[in-house]
């Protein structure tokens, strides 16, 4: 018997957000890796090179269909704190342990103070898990095992409030073995859905962690881990759903495909927010605290394609970041948003609050970043600003400020009518900003101002239908191309 103990910081205890309204369980068939008919699909972007195929020739990472069952009449499984009470086919139970043998429903209820879920079915079976008020504890290895089945979807029972922990330390039956190591931990492809809520604890090193893939189609879920809040080793599906973490490692992660249809996703603590080989934000809305990149776009596969003062015109790697409509507000201590490839965008609204540190950048990519629609606002250090790419089709500016501006330092930019084009109060101490809008016109003239005042509405420190006082006149420029730099700033590109 082996004890295995990860050395981490300590993570604090998230609070629960307020609920907030979810649809409900999909009754749709529907393959992780795109979404419910309901939700809006990956888009191919005009222009850009298509999302190269992910996990070529590693089937067991690549997602199978989702089947939704009907789960009336579920086999009842009972928690009776140190004992477990079942009746009916498919369920074996061996003291504080439930090992489901056979694809179908089950209806879970009750508390486990020290015990273990084990799904075992065959790579044949697809079970369904209804979680309706569980707490589920376990003192030695993963409360939540799903060793073996085509796809287990688990469900939040309407309403209902679930729990799932394990502890710091892991007994393993030989110095080899390191799985499971989440507390909801799976070798098969992975659902979760309901309007139920759920919180998970990952006390040894992830929250929730599949070898395969993993689709969240509704819910709410409080993570707190001290390694990933969610892992998978395939794609990565979010529809829709209520997500808070605060973790030690990062907060989504996987190096296939990560797509985020909708949802509210809040990472309030990370080392990085969001990361994957290839990710597709086309909605919901998205919120990172990160003490390194932000949204990072990276994998296993090297490409060396970018260098300081390298101008790449054209990318046809395999790292994308596809932004088409999405609230994105990032507060990084390292890269705002980071792509070891390219970067596309085409709607949306992006908020980065980036680095104080000159060796990290409020964007940074390798490849391209062409912009076609949407609004991004970017503040950072004067290390390595980067804006948009010369190829990009929507104009896009980089003021290089003389002088390093405090935090709250209000940035705005007219034009030559006085109409406001941004009104943006940077919540971090920046040298930098980059900016690309629609209301950026080829032939116009604008003016940046520093300070002043503004009434109007304010979220995330951009202000929108705002009344503009002006404060300290900075700049005057006129847009003569796709790519405006302001001021003699360390500039890459």
């Amino acid at each position: 018997m082996i004890i295995k103990k990860l050395v981490v910081s300590s993570v604090m205890a998230v609070a629960l957000v307020a609920m907030i309204a979810c649809q409900g369980s999909p009754t749709a068939v529907s393959p992780i890796g795109t979404p419910v008919p309901t939700v809006q699909a990956t888009q191919a972007v005009p222009g850009a090179a298509p999302s190269p195929q992910v996990g070529a020739g590693n089937d067991d990472a690549q997602a199978k269909p989702v089947i939704v069952q009907d789960t009336s009449g579920g086999i009842s499984i009972v928690l009776n704190g140190d004992s477990i009470a079942t009746q009916g086919p498919g369920v074996t139970v061996e003291g504080s342990t439930a090992t489901i043998t056979e694809g179908g429903a089950y209806a879970l209820s009750g508390t486990l103070a020290d015990g273990q879920i084990v799904v075992d079915a065959g790579e044949d079976a697809v079970v369904t898990l209804v979680l309706d008020g569980v707490n589920i504890r376990n003192s030695t290895n993963a409360p939540l095992y799903l060793v073996n089945a085509a796809q287990v979807v688990i469900t939040l029972a309407d309403g209902s409030t679930n729990s799932i922990a394990d502890a710091a330390s892991y007994v393993y039956a030989d110095a080899e073995t390191d799985e499971p190591d989440a507390a909801v931990f799976a070798n098969v492809d992975v659902v979760f859905a309901g309007n139920g809520s759920l919180s998970v604890e990952g006390n040894y090193k992830d929250g929730i962690s599949s070898k395969k893939g993993l689709a969240i189609n509704s819910g709410t879920y409080a993570i707190d881990a001290a390694g990933d809040g969610i892992n998978a080793d395939g794609d990565i599906l979010i529809n829709d759903g209520v997500i808070v973490m605060a973790v030690g490692d990062d907060g989504i992660h996987t190096e296939a495909n990560m797509t985020i249809n909708g949802g509210d996703i809040r990472i309030n603590r990370s080392v990085e927010g969001l990361e994957a080989m290839v990710m597709t934000l086309n909605g919901g809305e998205i919120r990172i605290v990160s003490s390194d990149d932000g949204v990072n776009i990276a994998g296993d596969v090297e490409e060396g394609t970018g260098r300081p003062g390298r101008v790449v015109t054209e990318y046809n790697g395999v790292y994308w970041l596809y932004i088409n409509d999405v609230y994105l507000v990032v507060d990084s201590s390292g890269d705002g948003i980071d792509s070891n490839g390219a970067i596309v965008m085409s709607g949306g609204t992006v908020i980065v609050n980036g680095p104080t540190v000159n060796r990290e950048g409020a964007i940074d990519y390798d490849g391209t970043f062409n912009i076609s629609g949407g609004l991004i606002v970017a503040a950072g250090s004067a290390g390595m600003p980067m804006t948009a790419s010369p190829t990009t089709t929507q104009n896009a500016i980089l003021i290089n400020f003389d002088a390093l501006q405090q935090a709250g330092t209000r940035v705005h930019i007219s034009d030559s009518k006085g109409n406001a084009v941004l009104t943006f109060d940077p919540t971090k101490d920046y040298q930098s900003l980059a900016f690309s809008s629609p209301e950026l016109l080829t032939g116009e003239t604008y003016t940046i101002y520093l300070g002043g005042e503004a009434t109007g509405t304010v979220n995330d420190g951009l202000w929108q239908d705002e009344t503009y006082t002006p404060g300290t006149e900075y700049a005057s420029f006129t847009i003569s191309g796709p790519v405006t730099t302001i001021g003699m700033g360390r500039t890459w590109r």
